[in-house]
């Protein structure tokens, strides 16, 4: 990532450049596509308006870090992943979605089907 893009940051920005592109060239005929991922909101926008792409919505989903602690240690045996990084990473996000306005859905005690209630609830069933 450094060697070919100078840091892991511009490394995330190229990448979520690439994957945007992709799903505008290959999905806008979609009514809905889910892109899913810990991305810096600001290059999900960056990525769209470079596209001119106008039709598309950021959600946050997060956890508290307890659930978040069970799910990586537990449910995913991923335990390195819980790491001081990683709550910094994802404090940064949530205060990033703050300041943006991005809907933020806490899933810390929702089960799967919940969460997609919620979704349709919020996108799909207006």
């Amino acid at each position: 990532m450094v060697a070919l893009y100078g840091s892991p940051r511009k490394w995330q920005r190229q990448m979520t450049l690439r994957w945007i592109e992709r799903l505008v060239k290959s999905y806008s005929d979609q009514q809905w596509v889910i892109f899913e991922g810990q991305v810096d909101l600001e290059f999900i926008d960056t990525g769209f308006k470079v596209h001119e792409f106008q039709n598309y919505k950021i959600v946050l989903l997060h956890c508290k870090a307890e659930s978040r602690k069970h799910r990586l240690m537990q449910e995913r045996n991923q335990p390195e992943l819980d790491n001081p990084s990683m709550a910094k990473w994802t404090e940064y996000l949530y205060r990033q979605a703050l300041v943006k306005q991005v809907p933020i859905l806490d899933t810390s005690d929702l089960t799967v089907e919940r969460a997609v209630t919620w979704f349709r609830q919020q996108f799909i069933d207006q």
